[in-house]
């Protein structure tokens, strides 16, 4: 009597104990364990250039009134709009050469030089280049006569050159538009010349505006004719006025249009994205309202300049209102260590994107959404162990609570967690899926619907056999192998329908999510090998103790578990309608 209370309370405690678990958290180095900050992360801070834009500036447009003129670099073609007659056409660079204000732009371009901008007058030089301007013709036509003064607060450059065949003489003006068009009263329109209305005039600054909020830098070009009789001195009142207005190029760093999908996907792992760069912020709003990051009809900019003057408490308020977008632009090192310093008091988990670091946007995403579903599996598997154990508790309680003959063994129980439990689990941590909602309550309520159907046919398997309640009789080893394989095929069955409904907690286990995961299909095959070998394979009966059983015992296991599949069904359905109750 007290070898058999022995051997009662340790099958009771081995069925307690998770020994899946417990070799899963040895092999966790081996099984690449996932990393908190990243799997919680909840603020990702983006640089601009070379992040959510590539690093090279591309003139993006032309305005040349009345033509608009969009440039696609990788097709080497344009797109040429008339705004008078509303007539496209889609072409290459030489048709450029037939515009007169291009030809003067162009020339314009090459005459006059700003050092600040260097790289951009050598980038729109190479462009007319390609399309038939020559450098070498210009330079051989045009003599450079003066170079009027210049600064970063005019914002243009102007160059006094004279035409060597008809020795006519011309200001060439180029620079920021709104500096430009102040010093101009006409504007060219093909080989005309027309006075600059109010009204023209507001519509000019419309569209620099337009094409600024699209994140483009314009640069604006200008010229007049002056008299043929050279001066000794060119003053900026005798040169720099009374302009005729040529038109715009536009440049901007192409966007990494591919973020998008990124982006959206981090929105719906409820991560916010903030724009935090030291570019403009113009660049920046166009990046965020293009890539999807900014909701333009409820954002802000905030520039480092604002911060300079801003207490930390009104900071606190903006970071803390996450319904509204933000833009920090123009920050310096120290304004980004500040951004930080107060995301993080406020709870936030921040990664920081910056490609030319190597953590790229696209990069940090997947990398979190690799360690969320890490996590995810961690607790599927965990649940699904947890849940077996419970069951085999109950199962093994009622059995002593009965007197009956125990419906598992030691060996039963190490063989179910170590060849069927733990091979399923390993296949959770394979799982991609981070949207199923784990509630902790679920893993209680599966282990003990496990245990009530398992004990539910290991009882009425005794009462076939002929085990009467209360009454000490010995039962047979043969029927006693019998039950144990039973009850060992029910449980068994059971823990794949676990890790099926775990794998997906909020969707029908015969969905389109059924063979998302590849490797629990595969270890659910195997699983079922297994227990075909472990219960029809009689020459094993002498380790596992396992019997014969009878086509009427598999129906009756099989039974058993289309009802506990069908009940498990009825509970995802309605996690699923109070999931979306919820969100409404």
């Amino acid at each position: 009597m007290q070898n058999q209370l022995t051997i009662q309370i340790a099958t009771l405690i081995f069925a307690g104990l998770p020994v899946s678990l417990i070799i899963i958290h040895i092999l966790k180095k081996i099984l690449s364990p996932y990393d908190p900050a990243l799997a919680n992360t909840t603020t990702i801070c983006t640089e601009l250039t070379g992040t959510l834009t590539k690093k090279d500036l591309l003139i993006r447009s032309l305005e040349f009134y009345p033509l608009s003129i969009k440039v696609h670099h990788k097709k080497d073609q344009i797109r040429v709009t008339n705004n008078k007659t509303n007539e496209e056409i889609q072409t290459g660079k030489a048709y450029l050469k037939k515009i007169e204000s291009l030809h003067l732009a162009a020339i314009t371009m090459n005459i006059c030089e700003y050092k600040k901008i260097a790289d951009i007058e050598k980038l729109i030089n190479k462009f007319f280049l390609e399309s038939g301007f020559g450098k070498h013709k210009i330079e051989h036509d045009y003599e450079r006569i003066e170079c009027l003064p210049t600064n970063a607060k005019k914002k243009l450059s102007s160059t006094v050159a004279i035409r060597n065949e008809s020795k006519e003489i011309f200001t060439f003006t180029k620079g920021n538009p709104y500096a430009v068009l102040e010093k101009c009263t006409r504007i060219q329109i093909g080989d005309k010349k027309i006075n600059i209305t109010p009204q023209e005039r507001k519509k000019l600054k419309n569209q620099f505006k337009r094409l600024n909020h699209d994140g483009q830098k314009l640069i604006a070009f200008a010229y007049k004719g002056l008299p043929r009789k050279r001066q000794q001195k060119y003053t900026e009142s005798f040169s720099e006025t009374d302009l005729i207005f040529l038109g715009t190029v536009g440049l901007a760093n192409p966007l990494n249009t591919d973020l998008k999908e990124t982006i959206q996907e981090a929105k719906e792992m409820g991560i916010h994205t903030v724009i935090t760069t030291s570019q403009r912020e113009r660049k920046a709003r166009a990046a965020g309202i293009r890539l999807g990051i900014v909701n333009q009809n409820y954002f802000e900019i905030i520039s480092g300049y604002d911060l300079e003057d801003m207490k930390d408490t009104r900071l606190q308020k903006i970071l803390s209102n996450t319904d509204k977008s933000y833009i920090f632009a123009r920050l310096k090192p120290k304004d980004k260590h500040r951004l930080y310093t107060e995301l993080k008091k406020q709870k936030q988990v921040i990664a920081i994107a910056n490609k030319e670091k190597g953590q790229g946007l696209k990069k940090i995403v997947t990398a979190i959404q690799n360690e969320r579903a890490k996590k995810t599996n961690a607790k599927k598997f965990i649940f699904h162990s947890l849940s077996c154990k419970i069951a085999e508790v109950i199962l093994i309680t009622i059995a002593i609570l009965l007197h009956a003959p125990l419906p598992l063994t030691i060996t039963t129980i190490l063989l179910l967690d170590i060849t069927i439990n733990l091979t399923l689990e390993l296949s959770l941590r394979k799982s991609r899926d981070t949207s199923t909602k784990l509630r902790k309550h679920e893993f209680i309520t599966l282990g003990i619907l496990t245990g009530i159907f398992v004990s539910g046919v290991y009882y009425f398997s005794l009462m076939r056999y002929g085990w009467i309640s209360n009454i000490d009789i010995t039962t047979s080893t043969e029927i006693s192998s019998k039950i144990l394989t039973i009850v060992f095929a029910h449980l068994a069955l059971s823990q794949i329908l676990i890790a099926f409904s775990l794998q997906n907690n909020n969707t029908k286990i015969c969905s389109k999510n059924l063979f998302s995961n590849q490797y629990l299909i595969l270890t659910s095959i195997v699983s079922g090998l297994l227990i075909y070998i472990f219960t029809a394979l009689l020459y094993l009966a002498q380790y596992t103790k396992f019997g014969k059983i009878s086509t009427v015992d598999w129906q009756v296991i099989i039974f058993a578990t289309f009802i506990f599949f069908l009940i498990g069904e009825t509970q995802r359905l309605f996690n699923a309608k109070h999931d979306k109750d919820t969100e409404k």
